[in-house]
């Protein structure tokens, strides 16, 4: 009996150690600048055991990071690396992703931490503006200003439903703005993206801002 547990024993030792995948790094940290509408993280690996490795899935945990695989199975000793690219749109502040990379034979995913640390594109203030069920649809306004050196100039204001108005008015060019919330009727509760198309710095941005017209209280 002690004979055939140590067979055992053995053959798991030498499956264990056929394959082996070690990365360079499980974590990347990135700050894009101001004008980036994407950036990319690169995770390298290598197989460093004496069988080949096949990478069965790479998931992410968010549709706004896409990672990417030249190809799935490596031989022993051969490089690779997972290219993550991460869309910014219209986040902010710190975002954390994973992608989790599931190997075959493997019963758990390796998983990868992806750090992306956006910069502030304006001082927007306030970010959302409040009405209560019922309260007079008086204009309500959010001030826009560009940040030290880096020059900002909004271009329009959509409202993502039609029975709220937004006007802009310019203070200082390329450095203030004023952007005038008006809605139809406070009547029907609801929540509205403002999306704030602009020239950051000479390039493409898109800012957010929000309104609510909240329920009444119960």
């Amino acid at each position: 009996m002690r004979a055939i547990l140590t067979i055992v024993s053995c053959l798991l030792l030498a499956g264990a150690s056929q394959a082996q995948l070690k990365w360079d790094t499980q974590r990347v940290e990135l700050t894009p600048l101001l004008t980036d509408a994407s950036v990319d993280a690169k995770f390298a690996f290598v197989n460093a055991g004496n069988g080949t490795v096949t990478i069965e899935n790479v998931q992410s945990s968010c549709g706004c990071t896409i990672p990417t695989l030249a190809k799935k199975t490596y031989a022993p000793g051969e490089r690779g690396e997972i290219l993550a690219r991460f869309n910014i749109g219209d986040r902010r502040g710190v975002q954390d992703k994973t992608i989790r990379v599931s190997v075959q034979g493997e019963r758990e995913p390796a998983v990868l931490s992806l750090i992306v640390k956006i910069p502030e594109s304006a001082e927007i203030t306030p970010t959302m503006l409040v009405w209560e069920r019922g309260e007079a649809n008086k204009s309500k306004t959010i001030s826009v200003k560009a940040l030290p050196n880096q020059p900002l100039r909004i271009l329009q204001v959509t409202p993502s439903i039609t029975n709220i108005k937004a006007q802009v008015t310019t203070i200082q060019e390329a450095k203030e703005y004023l952007i005038t919330v008006t809605p139809e009727s406070t009547a029907t509760p609801g929540f509205v993206l403002l999306t704030i198309d602009a020239l950051l710095m000479g390039q493409k941005k898109t800012l957010t801002a929000y309104a609510q017209i909240r329920p009444a209280a119960k």
